[in-house]
């Protein structure tokens, strides 16, 4: 999904530039074939600099122009508003999400960035990035010589990626939740049919944190909205503390793990 529209180009880049909690990661996709050709460690997007993007542009295979970055989910904020009606004039839904939000978000909108997209007949995913990041962003690619002609998050992007797979004819399995995982950040979404109905954001560091939060999710997913989650599909950028038992744990209650492809960047647009 593209968090801002200043960047949506005609044609997708073939390079992308992935920014975790930790790490940045260029990769080169070439017809859904994707490679990793540099790895940049204790640093991300908002911490880099004139040497850290030098580095970045030593592993853009395909030269300095048109890059595509895609952000995890660490600073964005995400709402799930359900409406009885929503009008079908742009100006009069923007109104009435944007009214909706003032309710729950206690700062001014307008220093956001803020993008929604129908996720159903009813309901809305509202997406908020901060203005000061995105001119940080762009001015950090503009100022080493990089055209930036994209920028992504990488949940919207894995549900973009699950939308797609589970279209009639390439439905093979709808898990209840996504788990993703990006070192200290984890990111879960509840949905039912595709249609997302909860997200939650959280970080820890020791083995048994992760095991513990998650089921504190459930069990206010089961208890708010009357739901039994059975299966899920897991992401993981980067290894994670806990992760094996987060498995172990999950398979215990009865939780089974589906699809994914997780050997895939599928935080990346593009691939199949």
């Amino acid at each position: 999904m593209v968090i801002t529209k200043i960047f949506t180009p005609l044609k997708k880049p073939e390079q992308f530039v992935y920014s975790g909690e930790e790490h940045l990661e260029v990769y080169s996709l070439v017809k859904g074939k994707c490679k990793s050709t540099a790895v940049l460690e204790n640093t991300n997007i908002f911490k880099a600099g004139k040497e850290e993007l030098a580095r970045v542009k030593q592993g853009l295979t395909g030269g300095n122009s048109s890059v595509g970055l895609v952000l995890n989910s660490g600073n964005f904020i995400f709402n799930i508003f359900e409406f009885e009606k929503i009008p079908l004039l742009e100006e009069r839904r923007r109104d009435l999400i944007e009214w909706r939000l003032q309710k729950v978000f206690p700062e001014k909108i307008d220093l956001y960035d803020h993008q929604y997209f129908m996720i159903s007949k009813k309901k809305v995913m509202s997406v908020l990035f901060k203005r000061e990041f995105l001119e940080k962003i762009e001015a950090l690619f503009k100022g080493n010589g990089l055209e930036l002609i994209f920028i992504g998050n990488s949940t919207m992007q894995l549900l973009n990626y699950f939308w797609g797979s589970w279209l009639p004819g390439n439905r093979n399995g709808e898990p209840d939740f996504l788990v993703e995982l990006d070192d200290s950040l984890t990111t879960i979404v509840f949905q039912d049919k595709s249609v997302p109905y909860y997200l939650r954001k959280f970080r820890c560091d020791k083995d048994n944190d992760l095991s513990e939060e998650v089921a504190r999710t459930l069990n206010f997913v089961k208890t708010t909205y009357s739901r039994q989650p059975s299966t899920y599909s897991l992401f993981a950028t980067r290894p994670k503390p806990g992760l094996e038992l987060l498995k172990e744990k999950l398979l215990d209650s009865n939780i089974r793990q589906i699809g994914g492809k997780i050997q895939k960047p599928l935080f990346l647009p593009g691939i199949p």
